[in-house]
């Protein structure tokens, strides 16, 4: 190249799939260049993510579970990734007109287990869910991870279980539920949701 260097312009095709869509990804592990791009933050970034861009969002995936969701720069997570994007982007993408069942849990946690085999894997939990067009998300608290105490945090919550519904429109606060679940408790916090649309 003596003095003189070529450069070539890569245009980047990438998504993250997930059990409730497609999301564009317009770069990874690189300075944003405009608000309206989504970017994938791993560790080879470092050990934060950049602060959001004005009205942004950052959703933290751990293990292949979304675990948080942040307007703040925050921790990324040695077993996963941060997506950084517009927020209108991101709500939309964890919920894509849907409503949504949190569930914070830990393997040691003998009331999640309890709830799980009562309540939220029986047949007519998963009827209801499929009815209703509601989508399951699990945060994993088993190892105390930052993203899901500040997940518990945001539900007023210190420990586990934690249980929430979300609405499909996102400018609505989530629905706690209390810790011992029942089918009725669900069922009427999803009807409430609905009312929010």
């Amino acid at each position: 190249f003596d003095d003189n260097y070529e450069m070539a312009r890569v245009k980047l095709k990438a998504k993250v799939i997930t059990n409730i869509g497609d999301l564009k990804i317009d770069n990874i592990n690189q300075p944003r260049m405009l608000s309206t791009h989504t970017i994938v933050y791993t560790r080879d970034w470092g050990e934060t993510t950049p602060i959001s861009p004005k009205y942004g969002a950052q959703l933290v995936v751990s293990k292949g579970n979304l675990v948080g969701i942040t307007s703040d720069s925050t921790e990324i997570p040695e077993d996963g990734f941060v997506i950084v994007g517009p927020a209108k982007t991101l709500e939309s993408m964890r919920l894509n007109g849907s409503i949504v069942f949190l569930d914070v849990t830990a393997d040691w946690c003998i009331t999640c287990k309890a709830n799980e085999m009562a309540v939220i894997e029986t047949k007519e939990i998963n009827d209801l869910f499929a009815k209703e067009n509601v989508k399951k998300i699990k945060a994993d608290w088993t190892h105390s991870s930052t993203e899901v105490t500040q997940l518990l945090r945001s539900l007023k919550r210190s420990g586990v279980p934690a249980y929430a519904i979300y609405s499909a429109d996102t400018s609505k606060a989530p629905i706690v539920l209390s810790e011992i679940l029942t089918f009725k408790q669900i069922q009427s916090a999803i009807k409430n949701a609905q009312n929010f649309k």
